[in-house]
């Protein structure tokens, strides 16, 4: 008897175990909306149309649409499968925003300060988006207590420009670590790759990007979200005729080093009219993150 229950067990635990392991991994998103009763045309504001009836679309990295969702009561809804966690945008014509598919429910707000959160992923990505955005808030705390923001710099003191390049750097500094960290920590899942999609968020070249590249891991390098950017590279050079030689690179030789300062040093990462470091990559008008929609409101795909 013991014998027979104990098979039995051995038996009923393989028969969990394979149910577990084919069980299909379904993904929900359940969508709301935190955006401007109004829409600013130059110096006029308009009324925002009721948000009831618009789509919100699921985008692969390169833009094609995977999945549509109509909002009904300022919500919307999507199901779908994932075999492992995959990245996508979820764009409508007020806010875009990246999410990654992995089994759970996620909850996501349509917003310009788009989140996604529920699953294990998309909170990584939260929470590397909420200590960027301190550090930023910080360095512009930092230079309203000096005075400083409606300074001109061409009259500005040697001093005032040294602290405010030393309060810049520190604050580039900072997130630069920030980034590094999340992404060392994260070689192997789609945290990881959100965090080097910023880190090569302004590399304008492909020969470049695979020289960044190299660093990372191979689960990295090959994401979809990576092999989008260096197409998206590589088609912009082709428009551009694109001259290695403006980025510092030989153009016999692919990877080698960035042009630097007079000082040997590289410049600074771009940074906004106040000199304080831009938005992460996507938000941009001729980065990938950024659609452009035609008149039925469906995003176009990534020129």
């Amino acid at each position: 008897m013991k014998t027979i229950t104990k098979l039995t067990a051995v038996v009923l635990a393989f028969l969990c175990l394979l149910t577990a392991c084919s069980k299909p991994k379904e993904w929900t998103i359940q969508g709301s909306f935190d955006v401007s009763d109004t829409i600013q045309y130059g110096d006029t504001f308009f009324l925002r149309p009721p948000l009831d009836g618009i789509n919100v679309y699921l985008l692969d990295m390169n833009g094609d649409i995977i999945d549509t969702a109509k909002v009904e009561n300022e919500m919307f809804t999507m199901t779908g499968i994932a075999e492992e966690p995959q990245m996508r945008y979820l764009a409508c014509e007020y806010c875009i925003g990246t999410v990654v598919v992995e089994a759970g429910t996620i909850n996501v707000i349509m917003s310009d300060n788009f989140e996604a959160t529920g699953t294990p992923n998309n909170d990584g990505i939260s929470r590397l988006e909420g200590r960027l955005a301190e550090l930023q808030e910080e360095g512009r705390t930092q230079i309203l207590s000096q005075g400083m923001q409606d300074t001109p710099v061409s009259a500005q003191s040697d001093s005032v420009q040294q602290l405010m390049y030393a309060i810049y750097f520190d604050l580039m500094s900072k997130i630069a670590a920030t980034i590094d960290s999340t992404a060392e920590a994260h070689p192997e899942d789609m945290i990881g790759v959100y965090a080097w999609s910023i880190k090569i968020g302004s590399v304008e070249n492909a020969a470049l990007l695979d020289t960044m590249l190299t660093q990372a891991s191979d689960y990295v390098r090959n994401s979809e979200l990576m092999q989008a950017r260096r197409a998206y590279l590589e088609n912009q050079e082709k428009d551009q005729d694109f001259d290695p030689e403006e980025f510092g690179l030989d153009p016999g030789e692919e990877g080698t080093e960035a042009a630097m300062d007079e000082d040997g040093m590289p410049g600074p990462p771009p940074g906004d009219d106040e000199g304080m470091p831009g938005p992460p990559p996507g938000d941009e008008g001729d980065m990938p993150g950024r659609y452009h929609f035609d008149e039925d409101g469906r995003p176009l795909p990534i020129r």
